[in-house]
Order: C-alpha cells, then structure tokens, then sequence
C-alpha cells in the first residue's frame, strides 16, 4: 500500500497545536494516514480540542477538525477489542502491521514512538516503486479504494479487451468495501478495437466477474490528437496515485517484477482530474466518443 497507516492514541492531541501538526504532516496527499483506531478516534479528539476552546476559537477549530478528518483520517477496518488502547493496538499490529504506533508506553523504536512530536520525517518515506502484478497495482491504491463510493481510472492505452488490464481493475475492485462502488475508466478512442462489436461484448462479459457492489461505467475519448490524454492515474473523492506505466499487467513474468513508478497527487493535481474526467461534464480538452454502463445482475 502506498500510503502509511499510523495508529496514533487520541490521548496524544490535547490541544489546537497538535491539531495542526497533525494537519501539516498527514493527509492522502502526502502518503501518511491516521487509522480511526478506534472508531470513535475523531469523536474523542474533536470533544476534547472543542472542549478546551474558548469562543474566539471555535469557529476555526471547527474547520481544522474537519479538515483532518476528510483529508487524513482512514478506516482500515481494524477489531478494537476494547482493552487499554496500547494493548488493543499491539494485537491489531500483530494481525496486519501498522508503519507507526503512537502511544507514550516505552518507546521500541521504530514502530512505537513516543510522542507525535518525536515522528522525524524518515517515519513518513514512501516507496515510489512498484511492480507490475495486478495485485500490486491495485494495492498500491488500498487506502483509497477501500472506503470509495466512486473509483476513476483515466490510461490512454487502457483496452478492456487484452486480460492485464482486466485482472487489474478487478483486483481494485475486490478492495472496495462499500456497498455501492461506482467505477469510471477512460481510455483513449484511437487505436482501440471496434467499439460495438468488440468492445461492447468484452465488457459485458466482464460484467459476470465483477463483484456484486460495483457499477462498471467505461468510455472512450479523444483529444483530437494534442496530446493531453496522456498521464496515466487513479483517484477518488480523498486523493488519487499516477501510475507512471499505466494499468496493464504484462504478460512477461520477467517485465511484471520490473518496478514501475508510482505518484501520490497533490490537491492541485487532485483537482484538475477530477474536472476532466466529469462525467457530467468533460473537460473542453476532451470529446467523449462512446459511453458503457453496467451493473451485475443479481442471481
């Protein structure tokens, strides 16, 4: 997974400074993220830092709890088994690891730290490389794509006729834990099959493998040869990752394990994705050719 899951026990933020150097250094842009271990996580922090603020800082405490919580809060599903929070995390850490645990126990460096004013900025290194397995395609995307209502992938060469970029986009969609997940993937129009009677049967034989809570919407467009159809890259509604080498799984075993760069998305990227692949609305940069959408039938 590219980004970096810290367990940090809310006892730890007691004031509107540790508020925001919380603020400053975690977020789905910068690759770190506050599990909500326990649920009740940003409830506690959020009572506490209201609490202790007088009336001339409520307004903007307001607004940094809930920059916090929609731009570096996640939840990875975790069992809080109710016990002291250091302990019930020490276990959660032994079924699937967390990068950091934050508590003031004794330190064992480097997971535990002692303090969120002790974490140095080598606790927050991400890896830029993956390789080109379906599966780490789509893991390098699992803290965005597990708590999505709605998944776009845009990749110029992406062909949902050739089975690397099909085992690719159902590997993302296995991770999506929502009820409802709508998928949008954009593909450029030139040099693709024919869109009836090739792409259009793929796609719906794809349809009888996807799971039950995902929506598939795909589209062909084109940007009358400029260019700008080029970068390659998933987001959602949190933050998004450009995949330097696009989606598809190579056939070569050899070229699979050969590493592929991987790019978190600043907000300003973020942003401009999301107008251009609207699909309400596509950017001026774009002519949508043709649109697909289905959804799995139930049994």
């Amino acid at each position: 997974m590219l980004h970096r899951e810290f367990a940090i026990n809310p006892d730890q933020i007691q004031d509107i400074s540790d508020l925001r150097l919380l603020e400053a250094r975690f977020g789905f842009d910068k690759g770190a993220l506050i599990s909500t271990f326990p649920k009740k996580w940003f409830g506690e922090v959020a009572e506490r830092i209201s609490r202790q603020a007088s009336s001339n800082q409520a307004d903007y405490i307001s607004e940094d709890l809930k920059i916090l919580k929609n731009n570096a809060l996640a939840s990875f599903s975790r069992n809080f088994d109710d016990s002291e929070w250091f302990q019930s995390a020490a276990h959660s850490h032994e079924e699937k690891p967390f990068h950091r645990i934050v508590d003031n126990t004794q330190p064992e460096p480097p997971t535990v730290i002692h303090s969120i004013h002790n974490l140095r900025e080598t606790d927050f290194s991400i890896t830029p490389q993956i390789e080109r397995t379906a599966e780490a395609l789509a893991h390098a995307a699992e803290a965005l794509l597990a708590n999505a209502e709605k998944v776009t992938l845009f990749d110029p060469y992406f062909c949902i006729t050739k089975t690397g970029y099909r085992k690719t986009l159902l590997a993302m969609m296995a991770l999506c834990r929502k009820t409802r997940v709508r998928f949008h993937v954009y593909a450029e129009e030139d040099g693709k099959p024919d869109w009836d009677s090739v792409i259009v049967p793929a796609l719906q034989t794809l349809l009888e493998n996807i799971p039950d809570n995902i929506e598939l919407n795909f589209y062909h467009v084109s940007d009358d040869g400029s260019g700008y159809v080029h970068a390659r890259g998933l987001f959602t509604g949190k933050g998004g990752i450009i995949y330097d080498r696009g989606f598809e799984e190579p056939n070569d075993h050899d070229q699979r394990q050969t590493p592929t760069d991987v790019q978190l998305m600043n907000r300003s990227t973020l942003e401009q994705k999301a107008r251009d692949y609207n699909e309400t609305q596509l950017s001026p940069r774009l002519n949508l050719k043709n649109r697909w959408s289905g959804v799995k039938c139930s049994k």
